[in-house]
């Protein structure tokens, strides 16, 4: 195939990639782009139209993950709702013990149910945990290790 019909299935797939809403066709315009350069290397027809198919599938199968890397590459992501919540600091009202299913702290002004992130530890009342995770209504906590400035009530 001649070159230009490299560039010109190129520019096709840029022009038509501004007019979706997703990454889908630049993988193809990649693709082209292999294939026109093969075709300035002097390969035969067979083997430019395969370099394009296999390039652009690999791509296409493996698209999220390439999107996905460059794209949260180095955002800050804004945790919201529940996710905001894990490793917040919050205060034990009611002695979390998990053998007997109990637990409760308060966090930003809420009371939450809560239970150890370690199975048999238990606890007490008015000591500062820090929330693991968050599962359904219920916090993951571990207590809190003291921090420099931190008082002892």
């Amino acid at each position: 195939m001649n070159w230009v019909f490299w560039v010109l299935a190129i520019f096709g797939f840029l022009i038509g990639e501004l007019f979706t809403t997703s990454f889908f066709l630049i993988w193809f315009a990649i693709g082209a782009f292999f294939g026109l350069i093969f075709s300035l290397l002097g390969a035969g027809d067979v083997i430019q139209l395969t370099v394009f198919a296999v390039v652009s599938g690999i791509l296409i199968l493996n698209s999220h993950k390439i999107v996905k890397r460059f794209v949260y590459k180095n955002s800050n992501e804004v945790k919201t709702n529940v996710d905001a919540l894990v490793g917040k600091t919050a205060i034990v009202l009611q002695k979390i013990d998990n053998r007997e299913n109990r637990g409760l702290v308060r966090l930003g002004g809420e009371q939450w149910s809560a239970t150890s992130y370690e199975e048999d530890l238990v606890i007490n009342e008015g000591s500062k945990v820090e929330v693991v995770k968050v599962e359904g209504v219920r916090l993951i906590v571990k207590p809190k290790e003291k921090e420099k400035g931190d008082i002892d009530v």
